[in-house]
């Protein structure tokens, strides 16, 4: 998934600015929110956002998946044992 026009965007109205870069190949930016960004949402500060997780799927839901995708794509069992 490519997610370079919403970062730019986000980087132009000044919601994101880059904070640093990663150790690692290509040393990829940083991005940290800025006080516009909780402006207009109308929040202090970041930990008045809701937990991540609230919004992630448990692990019954992620096993589902999987499985319809793994269906999908014709793969079986014995894919998902070559994975270990």
């Amino acid at each position: 998934m490519n997610v370079d026009g919403v970062t730019r965007l986000l980087e132009q109205r000044g919601y994101i600015e880059v904070v640093g870069h990663a150790d690692g190949p290509g040393q990829p930016a940083l991005f940290g929110t800025t006080e516009l960004f909780l402006e207009r949402l109308g929040l202090d500060s970041l930990a008045q956002l809701p937990a991540v997780e609230d919004f992630l799927p448990g692990p019954d839901v992620a096993g589902d998946l999987e499985s319809e995708m793994r269906s999908a794509l014709g793969l079986g069992i014995e894919a998902a044992n070559d994975d270990t």
